[in-house]
């Protein structure tokens, strides 16, 4: 071996059983003691791996002939003093536990044998885990428990560590041992106190048996008051000779903190923490520190909150970058090329490699589950409901299910279609009452999309009994012949990632929305905001998951199963064009005729004589609230607009804070088009000519409107207050939309109800309805997921607009939205009117 190349080259086996990291920190002492263990192991294996961890073995022993190249090529561990693998112990759980050596010598044949009878274990954990690992990673607590089981432990853990076997076991002997020897030292396998670790090797264990990570039996020591580990650094079981109290006092006089010193204690906990190996040296002093900190300085001066803040905001972190980094064409979600050729071969080939731990004769039903999961994208218990339907007749779902929608996916093979079925959000459905009857868009519970090949294939090699195609769930073979294709390839493959892969490109395809991907696999839309307000067209959804399948194909390199003949469907249920989802999205037909009878209903008064400011002034504030509401997607509120200074002229931008908690923190900016712009200019015009009315009648009137012209004092970013702004501005400020009483010229806020009573029978919905409506006008107009969520305060976290882990500039944010508001605007027919007040002879 000569180069660095060499060496990478020559662990490729490894790399099969083990997930190393990519620099290879701190490599040689891990080889040098992962070897022996690799040799031990051999002789508990089954034939059938015996032989891949002998070429592991070759090539660990061809690499360590070379000692000075490794320490050349890669980096030893990091650190000052004392040199650890720090940042790789929650990534690399497993490698990072062959670089600690035992710390007990009297305890290192136990160590070593345990060490080798966990190795399929954490093998298995480490596969399974999830990314971004949570806190309690349980590979990550495994791992570190490993490394803290011999660091100096309690006389009970040392008994038990004691008569643990000196030679390897299998996992299921193992955990046969380790409740005879509990039981016969009458311990507990708890996950906190001395026993943590063990309780967690424990818990491992019988997590490998049952599948179930939380076994019964791993409890808590008890509460916070009677919690006998040591907190704040404070040591257990301590006897002290002498105690030193100190107190700290900070520098603005405020409580101090109480330390007290114990000296001589016995050791029975360390103080350090091994997630970020800084333990001091072995002939250091031997202390315990009791500290007692006022509540209010308790998560500052607590080291172990501090950390796990940090650990907190790096977690964040690393989801916001992940979820910007959607937009790439391949990510952990999906699947890449290789992973979708090695699939789609297993699906169309049953003799080919992975399948030879399933039995012939279920080789057909698990390809068909495998291809159902693959391009169904439903969840395993909707999978197993699958239902056939030979009969050439079922052309719609009423001939499927007289009356109403099928409730289980159904496929027609003569028909060439498989209806899904969906599940709506959970709200009911508006009633209208006059003609026409439907003001909103047609919402069905189902949707068909064309058979694909593959999946048709699959499908006619499993004999259904009656109408299910399984009688069961299958999940458990697939998940056994994908482990198989894992360990020969090195690969993560997961039903969980196969069954989400064609959704995820269909959201990805459709402008990075995932409503797409949520409708189409049938998952409860109220768990994602933007489901519940959005409509999405079935049309949209069939040419996406023809697209999907294309680009799948294309980056299998099987262009092969690309037919010729793959049209969108057209809606067999009726002539119209059906949608799923929100069943209050106004059509736009319905928008327009309410805005043509709104502007009628202003130019009428605005021309009649002797009809009351008032009627012209609530008529004309409606026209605004109903032009506001359906093109920036605000909620209906009773105060819209609450001050005039939240809207920017010269930029459009607009701060809302509409459904806000105390400090401001669900606050966003929307944009305001400019002919919107121009009607609020219209209507600043109109409240200025409303003075000399209001004049005649209404002194109050006239001082909420000399509001207007001041800018309160608000609270500052610093420190904001959205209780006192809304009070202060209720006090001196002024409304910039408001309504009138009829008698006495009172203002009033812009309620919902009244407002909806002002529109007339041509408008029967909930004005709440705009915003679904503009979402779904949004989606309609192939406007990104992002910056739609972005208008109506959807942002998940990472989708902030201008965050500092945002994606999304606010320029192009704002030309995206402008397109689309400009073509929302037009096909409603909204225009900038004049204030009617201004055209008027008739008098107050």
């Amino acid at each position: 071996m000569k180069s660095r190349e060499d060496v990478l080259h020559a662990l490729a086996p490894l790399r099969q059983i083990l997930r190393i990291p990519d620099d290879l920190m701190g490599f040689l002492p891990v080889a040098r003691r992962l070897e022996p263990v690799l040799a031990s192991l051999l002789t508990i294996v089954d034939e059938d791996q015996q032989q891949l961890l002998s070429d592991v073995l070759g090539s660990l022993g061809r690499v360590l002939e070379y000692p000075d190249l490794i320490l050349n090529c890669f980096p030893e561990a990091s650190g000052g003093g004392r040199k650890i693998l720090k940042g790789y112990y929650s990534s690399h759980p497993h490698y990072c536990v062959f670089w600690h050596a035992c710390a007990s010598p009297e305890l290192e044949k136990q160590y070593d044998a345990l060490v080798v009878s966990l190795f399929a274990v954490q093998m298995r954990l480490d596969r399974d885990r999830e990314v971004p690992a949570p806190p309690s990673d349980p590979a990550y607590m495994v791992g570190l428990s490993l490394r803290q089981l011999t660091d100096l432990p309690d006389p009970s853990v040392s008994a038990f560590l004691f008569n643990l076997p000196l030679r390897p076991l299998q996992p299921q002997a193992l955990l046969i041992h380790f409740d005879t020897q509990l039981t016969r030292l009458g311990l507990k396998p708890q996950v906190t106190g001395p026993m943590r670790n063990i309780g967690y090797v424990h818990r491992a264990l019988q997590w490998f048996e049952t599948g179930v990570w939380e076994v019964k039996g791993h409890e808590q020591t008890g509460k916070a008051g009677t919690h006998r580990a040591a907190r704040h650094g404070a040591t257990e079981h301590a006897q002290p000779s002498r105690s030193i109290p100190r107190v700290l006092t900070a520098a603005d006089d405020v409580n101090g903190i109480a330390v007290t010193e114990f000296v001589d204690d016995d050791r029975g906990v360390r103080s350090n923490d091994k997630d970020l190996e800084f333990s001091p040296p072995a002939d250091a002093a031997r202390r315990g520190v009791l500290v007692t900190v006022p509540p209010r300085a308790a998560s500052a001066s607590n080291r172990a909150d501090r950390r796990g803040l940090a650990r907190n905001i790096g977690r964040y972190t690393a989801q916001a970058i992940a979820l910007g980094n959607q937009n790439l064409p391949v990510t952990h979600s999906t699947l890449s090329g290789h992973e979708l050729q090695l699939l789609l071969t297993l699906i169309d080939d049953l003799g080919g490699p992975g399948w030879e731990d399933v039995a012939e004769a279920d080789r057909a039903t698990v390809a068909a589950w495998a291809a159902s999961r693959l391009f169904l994208c439903r969840p395993a218990d909707a999978t197993s409901q699958l239902r056939v339907v030979r009969s050439g007749k079922a052309a719609n779902e009423n001939d499927l299910d007289p009356g109403r929608s099928p409730t289980h996916i159904t496929w027609i093979p003569v028909r060439g279609l498989v209806w899904l079925p969906v599940e709506s959000p959970r709200h009911v459905a508006p009633v209208c009452q006059g003609e026409p009857t439907v003001r909103t868009l047609p919402v069905a519970r189902s949707f068909a999309i064309r058979t694909p090949p593959l999946l048709g294939r699959a499908l006619s090699r499993v004999e259904p009994v009656g109408h299910r195609v399984f009688q069961r769930s299958y999940e458990p073979e697939f998940s056994q012949v994908l482990s198989a294709i894992n360990l020969a390839r090195g690969l993560a493959l997961t039903p969980e990632r196969i069954g989400r892969m064609l959704s995820r490109f269909m959201a990805q395809l459709g402008g990075q929305d995932r409503v797409y991907e949520l409708y189409f696999r049938g998952m409860p839309p109220n768990q994602h905001n933007p489901c519940v307000y959005s409509a999405v067209s079935v049309h949209a959804l069939q040419a996406l998951h023809v697209k999907a399948c294309l680009r799948m194909y294309g980056l299998a390199g099987r262009p092969d199963l690309v037919t010729e003949n793959m049209p969108v469907l057209g809606n067999v249920v009726a002539d119209e064009e059906i949608f799923v989802g929100s069943m209050h999205v106004p059509t736009r037909a319905s928008v327009r005729s309410t805005v043509r009878a709104a502007i009628d209903t202003v130019r009428r008064l605005a021309s009649e004589a002797h009809v009351s400011f008032v009627e012209q002034h609530n008529a004309y504030t409606a026209y605004l609230a109903f032009f506001l509401l359906a093109t920036t997607g605000l909620r209906a509120v009773s105060s819209l607009l609450p001050a005039r200074f939240d809207v920017d002229g010269t930029t459009g931008l607009c701060f809302v804070s509409d459904k806000d908690n105390h400090a401001y923190e669900q606050a966003r900016v929307v944009w305001l088009h400019p002919t919107l712009l121009r009607q609020l200019s219209e209507y600043s015009a109109h409240v200025t000519r409303l003075r000399q009315y209001l004049a005649l009648v209404s002194s109050q009137g006239i001082n909420h409107l000399d509001g207007q012209a001041r800018t309160p004092r608000m609270s500052g970013h610093a420190s904001p207050n959205r209780t006192d702004d809304l009070a202060l501005l209720d006090k001196e400020g002024g409304p910039t939309l408001f309504l009138l009483t009829a008698e006495g010229g009172q203002l009033t806020p812009t309620f919902p109800a009244e407002l909806q009573s002002l529109l007339g029978d041509t408008w029967q919905l909930r004005l709440g309805a705009l915003r679904h409506f503009v979402r779904t006008e949004l989606l309609r107009l192939a406007i990104p997921g992002e910056a739609i969520n972005a208008a109506l305060g959807h942002g998940e976290r990472g989708e902030a607009p201008w965050g500092s882990l945002s994606s999304l500039p606010p320029i192009p944010w704002r030309q995206r939205l402008g397109s689309a508001f400009a073509q929302i605007i037009l096909d409603s027919g909204f225009e900038a009117l004049p204030s009617p007040l201004l055209r008027s002879t008739g008098r107050p």
